[in-house]
């Protein structure tokens, strides 16, 4: 809030008509805005991503992850090359050198074969009633 000093000029010596003396200071609101690299390859177990807010609101509530695990299982060509058998990673190959990541699913979808720990039949259709 902001606050300032107001004079009777002329000695009225009421208040009846005084401005305010305080008042609170406009709030202005910041919607983020972020653009994401694409994942890196994985390196020491992890992979990540930068992010950065297109309108600069310097908060953090609505940041994506930029930071998550994976396991490296050695050099490949394309994402095929890749596969684990485990219809609950993402097995993808990237980086330089090219290596192999195989990420865990966590996200409840239908169709893609996987039921991840926290989903179940009412929001994923791979999970069994």
């Amino acid at each position: 809030s902001r606050t300032r000093t107001c004079t009777d000029l002329n000695s009225c010596g009421t208040v009846l008509s005084k401005p305010a003396t305080t008042e609170a200071c406009g709030v202005t609101t910041c919607t983020e805005d972020w653009n994401c690299t694409g994942w890196s390859g994985c390196q020491n177990g992890f992979m990540h991503k930068n992010c950065t807010d297109l309108n600069e609101c310097g908060t953090t509530l609505n940041k994506p992850a930029t930071l998550q695990p994976c396991t490296t299982t050695g050099e490949c060509a394309v994402d095929s090359d890749c596969d684990d058998g485990d219809p609950c990673t993402n097995d993808t190959c990237g980086g330089d050198p090219l290596t192999c990541s195989n990420t865990e699913i966590t996200s409840c979808v239908d169709g893609d074969g996987c039921c991840p720990v926290l989903c179940d039949n009412t929001n994923d259709d791979d999970c069994v009633a």
